[in-house]
């Protein structure tokens, strides 16, 4: 799982969570999904067309250096985390 918020553009910070390795045009990429939509999938929302971002080891290790991308193992962490960085706290959207 990785933390990311960019203020220009989001309201919140959000969680993603590797689903998968995919292979794009020959080179091999994580497939990440929103942790929004993994938890309506839990519940047993239906979604039509989940966001994924598919980002490479090296675009994925740049931005964690950057300090954009932070890693987590456990979603209690989150609280922390924000925090820490001065972002806002993360709350997942259940939609209902």
């Amino acid at each position: 799982m990785v933390m990311f918020f960019n203020p220009l553009c989001m309201e919140k910070p959000q969680v993603w969570v590797k689903a998968t390795n995919e292979t794009i045009g020959g080179k091999e990429v994580s497939v990440f999904v929103n942790n929004d939509d993994l938890v309506r999938l839990s519940i047993g929302q239906t979604m039509h067309s989940p966001e994924q971002w598919c980002i490479g080891d090296n675009y994925y290790g740049m931005m964690v250096r950057e300090g954009k991308f932070v890693p987590l193992d456990d979603l209690r962490e989150t609280d922390s985390i924000c925090k820490r960085n001065g972002w806002p706290a993360y709350v997942i959207d259940f939609g209902f």
